[in-house]
């Protein structure tokens, strides 16, 4: 079970003297979610139909078929207590949360009774998630793990690293400037200028980051059951209690006897506590044509940094460099096959046998990770490496008519640009991920109304209880969202090879 809290103070301050309005304030955010997870404390166990099927047809952990008919019976496994995998995990108790401040200093200043001055300054101040008593497992790609015989990447936890997974930013400074001039009698500039901060990233509990996963099972032998009923599980140092502080509790196996597996849910970036910040600016002219129509034009931008972008990293992947430097190619058919091939196989070619660690199974793709005593986890945690580009022309017209109706008209004309929303990319050519968004609508229109009812009749009763009700509607007309490009169908996928996906297909011989 979740539970979230969050405890909000607000405080401001209005003080107008002669032609200033004096504006101060504050605010205080503390964010906390308390995670009670003992839902499988018992174990979860599943039952296939290998362990009940001839034993001489079933091949490596597949289900065994006769004809393309599947033999075996889970529900027979199930009452020999002939368990195929499962899970069992200890319960955990944990806490993760944050805080934010913020203050502000404006003023409202009317220099003459057509020119108007806003300036001010906003200060905010935010930190990244933190499990309250450091319990939280966060990667070290400098330690080493004596579980993968002694190779690098282990575990750190706050509580005894003596050390945070990251740094709060505390220059949030951003100021605010906005000037309205009255150039005509009917005619006003305006015009704007800000920075303004996000915060850190909101509430995000990444399932393992604070609480224990064992899975295990299918069995290493084809068709064996990984453990019976009656037999009970041979618990595992990670099975044992939580939490548990050792820089060797990953990779979590699924089978005894094996060592890769996965490694922590999540990996807290270095610098999960900067904030994101936009750069705001506007620059547009009202006009008043007659007594009841008003039109107005402005060009609205902005660019933003430091957004959370959690697939511009891999920590774990074949990078260019590790393929030249063992003398491999992407281009190469005779390649691709070595990577794809177990390192123990003929197929393997020269790295047959190459073990990165004693112990070690898997393809030689795998041997040639950074780290390959995992295969999954090491996802990146609030990571601010996102930028948003953002332009537009924005109008709107509106006709004010008699007996209390008026139409509103608005239209934007809009570029916006990401460099993280539109999918898969090549983490080693991040200039290249600057694209249209994934939410762009470059047009939209929208057309609003609203009516008053006015008095009706002469009587005062029914005059009362009929007039001043509003009657209002909103209809829009826009650009769909955009059709994102499909991820590469190159045959091997490559991201069984490099553990990276794309969406760029590789031509043949290049």
């Amino acid at each position: 079970d979740d539970v979230f809290q969050q405890g909000t103070a607000i405080v401001s301050l209005t003080w107008v003297k002669g032609n200033h309005t004096y504006k101060f304030g504050g605010e205080l955010r503390n964010q906390g979610d308390y995670r009670l997870d003992f839902s499988a404390i018992n174990g979860t166990y599943a039952f296939g139909t290998q362990q009940t099927a001839l034993p001489y047809i079933v091949a490596g952990n597949a289900a065994a078929t006769v004809g393309g008919q599947p033999i075996g019976f889970p529900y027979a496994s199930f009452l020999l207590g002939l368990v195929n995998n499962g899970n069992v995990k200890p319960g955990s108790a944990a806490r993760i949360g944050k805080h934010q401040l913020g203050f502000y200093a404006q003023d409202t200043w009317k220099i003459t009774r057509k020119i108007t001055l806003d300036y001010g300054l906003r200060y905010d101040y935010s930190t990244y998630f933190k499990e309250q008593y450091g319990r939280m497992a966060a990667f070290s790609p400098t330690i080493a793990n004596a579980t993968a015989g002694g190779h690098p990447g282990g575990v750190i936890y706050e509580s005894n690293c003596n050390c945070n997974f990251a740094k709060n930013y505390p220059w949030a400074f951003g100021p605010r400037l906005g000037l309205a001039w009255q150039l005509a009698p009917k005619t006003v500039l305006r015009a704007g200028f800000g920075i303004a901060y996000t915060g850190t990233a909101q509430y995000n509990l990444a399932g393992g980051v604070v609480s224990a996963t064992n899975p295990f099972g299918p069995s290493a032998d084809p068709g064996r059951e990984v453990m019976t009923l009656g037999g009970g599980l041979p618990l595992t140092t990670q099975q044992i209690a939580w939490p548990n502080f050792s820089a060797n509790y990953f990779p979590v196996v699924s089978s005894p006897g094996q060592i890769v597996g996965t490694g922590p849910t999540a990996v807290v970036d270095q610098n999960a506590g900067r904030p994101g910040r936009q750069y705001q600016w506007s620059i547009g002219i009202q006009r008043q044509l007659t007594k009841d129509f008003l039109v107005e034009a402005s060009y609205v931008g902005n660019r933003q940094n430091w957004l959370i972008a959690t697939n511009m990293l891999n920590y774990n992947f074949v990078s260019n460099d590790i393929l030249k430097a063992n003398g491999l190619s992407l281009s190469n058919p005779a390649d691709l096959a070595i990577l794809n091939a177990t390192i123990t196989s003929a197929a393997a070619g020269r790295f047959q046998n190459k073990l990165p660690f004693t112990g070690f199974t898997g393809t030689v793709a795998q041997s040639l990770r950074p780290f390959p005593q995992f295969n999954g986890g090491l996802a990146p945690l609030w990571s601010p490496l996102g930028k948003a580009w953002y332009d537009s022309l924005q109008a709107k017209v509106t006709k004010r008519f008699s007996q209390g109706l008026d139409f509103t008209y608005a239209f934007t004309w809009a570029k916006e640009l990401d460099n993280f929303s539109s999918g898969s990319f090549d983490v080693q050519n991040r200039p290249l991920f600057k694209s249209l968004s994934s939410n762009s609508r470059p047009f939209v229109n929208g057309l609003g109304f609203n009516y008053r009812l006015q008095a009706w009749g002469k009587n005062k009763i029914m005059s009362l209880a009929v007039r001043d009700w509003e009657l209002g509607g909103f209809m829009q007309y826009a650009s769909a969202l955009p059709i994102a490009a499909p991820a590469a169908t190159t045959t091997p996928a490559l991201g069984n090879v490099v553990f990276q996906n794309t969406v760029q297909n590789r031509v043949a011989g290049q």
